[in-house]
């Protein structure tokens, strides 16, 4: 898809490339933070790249309550394409 005038893979589609690329592969979420209220809560999270029981890569994202209603998700999923991104994927 085109996202501000660049080509972007959706972090599912990354996601899925990795699965049939790498099927015991595995994909480390970690919630590193989730403070503040109201509009100013954030939470950030780390994803880790594991291929082969080596870690290639990692991938952290930060959101807030104040940019989006589903902040953690947001910030999860995008600590994912982040992470997959680095190696390759997207």
């Amino acid at each position: 898809m085109n996202l501000k005038g660049k080509e972007y893979l959706q972090v599912r589609h990354r996601i899925q490339w990795f699965r049939e690329v790498y099927p015991k592969g595995i994909l480390k979420t970690q919630m590193l933070a989730l403070q503040g209220e109201g509009p100013t809560e954030y939470a950030v999270f780390k994803t880790e790249v594991y291929i082969d029981g080596v870690m290639v890569s990692s991938g952290h994202k930060k959101e807030t309550r104040g940019g989006f209603d589903d902040f953690i998700e947001k910030a999860e999923s995008g600590s994912v394409g982040r992470a997959l991104a680095m190696c390759g994927f997207g």
